[in-house]
């Protein structure tokens, strides 16, 4: 059973990267209490991780606010996405399960319908399914937390974007590409293959924001 801080955490952090709570929104922790039904102090220390997550500022006396998205910070993000996510595919292909790659597959999967009514919202839980799988299969704690972060912070950028399919198709072309990869057991291969997947990720979300 999980505390109340971490269901607090998991709760605003899903409401911040989903844009409920969108860039800028001003957070009062009592209206929060009433919202969540959950108390003061989960919900101070649930905003604290946050804040140390890069999706809430908190300023002393001034108050607490869902963090601005800026050009800058998408760049940062990307430079720090590519050496972690290609280094992550690398030892993936090296320590990946046989179970894993059947969930990888199964993700993908999830955004083969274009024409269903919530393409979206499955190309982009099938996108978070894929990267957290891979990162999960190297069983290295520092890599899985590292790109859980990036990607949070990814996901509220890309959600921003006028078009958020954009290259959808050339996305999931590259989810599949990765699970040959990897289960070819070839490093080099998965390295190459995600660090053009990110790139072509930046440069779609770059030219939409």
């Amino acid at each position: 059973m999980i505390s109340q801080t971490e269901r607090a955490y998991n709760i605003l952090k899903a409401k911040i990267v989903s844009l409920e709570y969108p860039p800028g929104k001003v957070l009062r922790e009592a209206e929060l209490i009433q919202e969540l039904g959950i108390g003061r102090t989960p919900i101070r220390e649930a905003l604290q991780r946050l804040a140390r997550d890069d999706l809430v500022v908190i300023q002393p006396r001034r108050g607490m606010y869902v963090s601005e998205i800026s050009v800058t910070d998408l760049k940062q993000i990307f430079e720090a996405r590519i050496p972690i996510e290609t280094w992550a595919a690398r030892l993936a292909a090296e320590r990946i399960t046989d179970a894993q790659l059947a969930a990888l597959e199964d993700a993908i999967r999830m955004a083969e319908d274009r024409h269903s009514a919530d393409f979206v919202s499955r190309l982009m839980e099938s996108d978070r399914l894929v990267h957290k799988i891979i990162s999960e299969a190297t069983s290295n704690k520092f890599l899985i937390d590292g790109v859980r972060w990036l990607y949070d912070l990814t996901a509220r950028i890309w959600r921003l974007a006028p078009d958020p399919a954009a290259g959808a198709d050339e996305i999931q072309s590259q989810h599949w590409e990765l699970l040959t990869a990897l289960r070819k057991r070839d490093p080099n291969l998965a390295y190459q293959v995600m660090e053009r997947h990110v790139l072509d990720f930046w440069s779609q979300v770059r030219a939409q924001v």
